[in-house]
């Protein structure tokens, strides 16, 4: 009977060793896995290329057309306003974050969304993705309208009206979040000059800072 009870023992210490050895490896590699950038980011960040682009939109169930409707550079901020914090605050809830990023040139890509819930033939929804250094960091789903919405990658996110200066760069036509904190491209035209901004949906066309053009063969 000792023998037995000793035995019993010895499987029960292995099995704790095993499960502690499974958790730290868990928690490394949340820690440094490249693709983790919080806990809660529990997908895949790679957009070097298109077809990893339209790969991270698929993994929330979003299909897009095949040629982004812009792509262009902008500067997050140094310092964020409260539309800035705002919009921060939803990347922080997909587990993002932009102040790791403050004063970094990075690219947007720009991508109508085709299967959208509920799309009309006169919505178009379109998914907006920050990149550096091949990396998604942030970015959004929304409309363009003036009173339309704004949203992260999730399909179940919650839809947040868009803010004022939002509002009013959409029925100019300009791109939306973060933007425009940088040169506002559409893909294939060029333009240069306009950039850095202290909000994340202002265009850039307000502005005059250092900035370069990106067209869709950039």
């Amino acid at each position: 009977m000792m023998v037995i009870s000793i035995q019993m023992k010895k499987k029960q210490w292995i099995a704790l060793a095993a499960l502690v050895l499974v958790l730290g490896a868990a928690v490394f590699g949340l820690v440094h896995h490249p693709n983790a950038v919080s806990a809660s980011a529990d997908y895949a960040l790679e957009a070097e290329t298109d077809a990893q682009r339209k790969a991270f939109l698929g993994q929330f169930g979003w299909i897009v057309k095949d040629d982004p409707v812009e792509i262009c550079e902008v500067i997050i901020p140094e310092r964020f306003n409260a539309v800035y914090s705002d919009y921060n605050a939803m990347q922080q809830e997909q587990g993002l974050d932009l102040s790791r990023y403050m004063g970094k040139r990075v690219k947007r890509w720009t991508y109508e969304i085709t299967n959208y819930p509920n799309l009309t033939d006169s919505t178009r929804v379109y998914a907006d993705l920050l990149i550096y250094d091949g990396r998604v960091i942030g970015g959004s789903i929304g409309t363009r309208e003036a009173d339309g919405f704004m949203q992260g990658f999730r399909r179940n996110a919650e839809q947040l009206p868009l803010p004022q200066s939002a509002a009013a760069e959409s029925a100019a036509g300009s791109s939306l979040p973060p933007a425009e904190s940088g040169t506002v491209e559409s893909a294939g035209a060029s333009s240069e000059g306009a950039a850095s901004s202290d909000s994340p949906t202002e265009s850039a066309t307000g502005s005059a800072a250092e900035s370069k053009a990106v067209s869709s063969g950039a």
